[in-house]
């Protein structure tokens, strides 16, 4: 990798890990990615979502390279050495967009590939940066979302996940009366639902991963009425449009609304573009690593959108993700950059 394009990035990815970037507050981080690209003469603009996008390279395989912008909460101490990068972002997710970042830039006159740049808002929300890109008429090959995968792991899929938003409203009267309150019949579903996790599948034969009860919220000025948000993780082989059914009959008598939902997705080893990575994380004498995520990512709504194959890669160590203790260190980000160049030339070079 060229030196001076390395320190380039290092040196943008501790501005940008600087830089404070909730979910709905990126624009100053799309504004600092696009004056770098601008200052490495890549084609650059900033679409109506919000979104950081670049084009680059003249070959014939097509692949898009989308990271995320947006950071959890609270803003963390921002460190910067020669050696490390310690602040919010620094793993989840700046690092991987970063190195995806200084990707395009190296291949900008490859005649091997073409790369789609994505710096993505809201993947920490309700993805409305993914959901955007997704409306758009892109013609790809393939694509690599920037997660981090430890930089000598490739993830090949995550978990499908349903957000269910559910009101328990009225049924109370004198405690002696022989209805349930709102709070007894939620707890009731949420007893159900972690028994329908307990029991691995349900009637359908549908199997759920996890089921959480994660946000219960008072409604009118006596509090009695109550809001509940679930959780739903779904395994692999899954059925989005059955476990939404089953949810639906069994809130039947509540008023149901899903939040948010998306298919659980995976690719096998034996595609071209894990092959290609797989190739590329030898070249750097490391061992790859294969496996699926338990969470979701702008991969589960991407890859059915297109149609394409799909993994997530980035320098990084995930168990860092949204802790006190995010850090990348330089030899994994450049490590990660030449694992990127490699795996995107190896891919053309396998399917053209």
């Amino acid at each position: 990798m060229n030196p001076q394009l390395l320190d380039s990035a290092w040196q943008q990815l501790g501005e940008i890990v600087s830089i404070y970037s909730p979910s709905g507050q990126e624009q100053q981080v799309a504004q600092s990615m696009l004056n770098w690209f601008t200052s490495h003469e890549i084609e650059t603009w900033i679409d109506q979502a919000g979104n950081i996008r670049a084009r680059s390279g003249n070959g014939p395989t097509t692949i898009l390279l989308a990271g995320h912008i947006d950071t959890v909460s609270p803003m963390l101490n921002f460190r910067q050495t020669e050696s490390q990068i310690f602040g919010r972002g620094s793993v989840d997710a700046k690092s991987p967009l970063m190195a995806m970042a200084a990707a395009t830039v190296e291949l900008s006159n490859s005649r091997q590939v073409s790369i789609e740049f994505a710096g993505l808002v809201g993947e920490e929300a309700d993805s409305r940066g993914a959901r955007y890109l997704a409306t758009e008429e892109l013609n790809i090959d393939a694509m690599i979302i920037g997660e981090p995968s430890n930089t000598n792991g490739v993830t090949l899929g995550y978990k499908g996940r349903v957000l269910v938003e559910v009101d328990y409203v009225g049924g109370y009267g004198h405690s002696g009366y022989p209805l349930p309150f709102p709070a007894e019949r939620m707890s009731s579903d949420w007893q159900a639902l972690l028994q329908t996790f307990n029991n691995s599948e349900n009637e359908a034969g549908v199997a759920f991963d996890s089921v959480r009860l994660t946000r219960v919220v008072p409604l009118g000025e006596d509090c009695l009425d109550l809001r509940a948000n679930f959780d739903i993780r779904l395994a692999m082989d899954s059925s989005l449009q059955e476990v939404e059914q089953i949810l639906a009959n069994h809130f039947a008598n509540q008023p149901m609304r899903i939040v948010d939902s998306c298919s659980p997705t995976s690719i096998t080893s034996r595609s071209n573009l894990v092959r290609a990575m797989r190739v590329a994380i030898r070249q750097q004498d490391l061992k790859p690593q294969l496996f699926n995520k338990t969470g979701t990512a702008d991969l589960n709504l991407l890859v059915p959108a297109f149609a394409v194959e799909g993994i997530a890669y980035g320098p990084g160590d995930s168990s860092l993700d949204h802790t006190p203790d995010e850090h990348i260190s330089l030899s994994d980000f450049e490590t990660s950059v030449q694992i990127l160049c490699n795996g995107l030339n190896n891919y053309s070079g396998f399917v053209n």
